[in-house]
């Protein structure tokens, strides 16, 4: 039976981006229920070992939990041959849940320290979120406590609600209303035709039988079918 592989999960004090590097320095100390004091020294920029030996689910939901408090580790196989740096820093962790993954293979958030086989992806297990810290949409608190709902008959506006409508005043005295039938115009109020004088004066009719106009004859010219012959048919 081969031994059960071993991971160990390294701190290069890298932090996720747009995260406060205070907070993530508290978060972390909260995480693993250090001070502050000692947190700082996790943050200095070298590889540190936070936990060593440990199952890859295991060691793959610290990195969750480190992840969501605003830092990035590496979780890297526990070989003779690459010995993690050590620390003299005690830390403790809290009991973290995250998701695990169904391989393995060692996995990098920061990608310092990264090995060949960190390079592989890992798959999550059905149903499991795509992203560690999801953005969580704050509901706006609009005031409704004015509003009510009118029954479904009526008018929407209250008589008090409406706006007065200026009245607008025509003078129709001098209006009067004609007869059924009547012509809408008076023989005063019809605009009337302009007689235009037409000179003719210098015209007289043509009394004999001769047409208006001569027709006039247009010469057709002939053919010239010198150059035709009709052939016999046999």
């Amino acid at each position: 039976m081969m031994p059960t592989k071993q991971y160990d999960i390294i701190f290069n004090g890298e932090i996720v981006d747009g995260v406060d590097l205070n907070v993530a320095k508290h978060q972390l100390a909260a995480l693993f229920k250090i001070t502050d004091e000692k947190a700082e020294v996790l943050f200095s920029g070298k590889a540190v070992t936070l936990k060593r030996n440990l199952p890859f689910a295991m060691a793959n939901k610290y990195r969750v939990a480190i992840k969501k408090a605003g830092s990035l580790v590496d979780v890297i196989e526990n070989t003779a041959a690459k010995e993690p740096p050590k620390t003299d820093v005690p830390v403790q962790a809290k009991s973290v849940v995250g998701a695990t993954t169904s391989s393995d293979m060692p996995v990098s958030d920061s990608g310092i320290n990264r090995t060949d086989k960190a390079e592989a992806l890992s798959v999550l297990p059905v149903g499991a979120d795509l992203v560690d810290s999801p953005n969580h949409v704050v509901a706006a608190e609009v005031d409704v406590s004015h509003i009510s709902v009118r029954e479904g008959q009526g008018l929407l506006l209250d008589e008090s609600e409406k706006e007065p409508v200026a009245v607008l005043e025509v003078d129709i005295s001098s209006l009067t209303m004609g007869e059924v039938g009547a012509d809408v115009l008076s023989v005063d109020e019809r605009a009337q035709p302009v007689e235009n004088t037409v000179n003719i004066s210098h015209l007289a009719l043509d009394a004999s039988d001769e047409p208006l106009e001569v027709s006039r004859k247009v010469d057709q010219p002939i053919p010239d079918t010198g150059h035709l012959s009709l052939v016999e048919s046999h």
